[in-house]
C-alpha cells in the first residue's frame, strides 16, 4: 500500500495520524510503503527518512515487514532510515528546533513518533511547556515552507490533560488528518479529515496490517 496513492499529499504538507496509540503502527507503515520502496523508471529515487522518536515507540519489524511486503530486502530500508530518540521535553526541543533543519534537505520526508507524550511532565511548568510547543510549531511550519514531508504520529490525548490543550494547536498545521482505530481483528479503521472541509470525514476505509503480503 503506498501511502500516496491513497492520499493527495503534496510536498509541504503536515499529515496527522491520531486516534489510538495503532496511529504509531499504521504510521510507520505507510511512511515506510510510500518513501522507502523502490521506485519504477521515471517515478524518482526512494527516500532517506527521518525518525524523530519522542514515545521509544520506533518499531524495525514493521519497517522490515513492509520491506517484505514490496519484495525488497529489509536491510536496504533499515540503511535509508535515520532515528533521533527525545526522553525530555528539552531535549525534544532541542531536537526539532535545532538539529532538524539541518538534516532535513527540500522535499525530505520525517516521520515524528509520540510528538505529546513527553509534555505530560508535571516537572515542566505550563508556560515553559507551551513556550517549547510554540517553538516546534514554528519549525515545522518553516519545515513545510522547504516542501518536506512531516508526518506526525500522536495518539489522541486525554481530556483536561495539558496534552489536550496542545493537542488543536498541531491539528491547525495539517493539511489531513488521519484518524487510525484498531478493529481488533488485525485490521484498522481510517478516517480521512481535511481540516478546512465543512464536513471534516471525507473517507473511510479498512486497511489489513495483517495482510500486508497479500496488498
Amino acid at each position: 500500500m503506498n501511502f500516496l496513492d491513497l492520499f493527495p499529499l503534496s510536498y509541504g504538507e503536515l499529515v496527522l495520524f491520531c486516534g489510538d496509540h495503532t496511529c504509531m503502527t499504521v504510521a510507520m507503515w505507510t511512511t515506510a510503503r510510500t518513501f522507502l520502496e523502490r521506485r519504477q523508471p521515471g517515478q524518482g529515487r526512494a527516500s532517506h527518512l527521518i525518525v524523530v522518536d519522542a514515545g521509544n515507540a520506533f518499531d524495525p519489524y514493521i519497517i522490515s515487514d513492509a520491506a517484505r511486503a514490496a519484495g525488497e530486502i529489509p536491510e536496504r530500508w533499515l540503511a535509508r532510515v535515520s532515528i533521533a530518540r527525545a526522553f525530555t521535553v528539552h531535549q525534544l526541543e532541542v531536537l526539532i528546533t535545532k538539529r532538524l533543519p539541518a538534516l532535513c534537505g527540500e522535499a525530505s520526508p520525517v516521520l515524528l513518533l509520540g510528538l505529546l507524550d513527553l509534555f505530560g511532565d508535571e516537572a515542566v511548568p505550563n508556560p515553559e511547556a507551551h513556550r517549547i510547543f510554540r517553538g516546534i510549531l514554528w519549525t515545522f511550519q518553516r519545515l513545510v515552507k522547504r516542501r518536506c514531508h512531516l508526518l506526525v504520529a500522536c495518539p489522541s490525548p486525554v481530556e483536561r490533560s495539558r496534552e489536550a490543550h496542545l493537542f488543536p494547536l498541531l491539528r491547525r498545521l495539517a493539511s489531513w488528518i488521519l484518524r487510525i482505530q484498531a478493529t481488533g481483528d488485525g485490521s484498522y479503521l481510517v478516517l480521512q479529515e481535511h481540516p478546512n472541509h465543512a464536513s471534516r470525514i471525507s473517507k473511510r476505509f479498512v486497511w489489513g496490517y495483517s495482510q500486508r503480503g497479500k496488498e
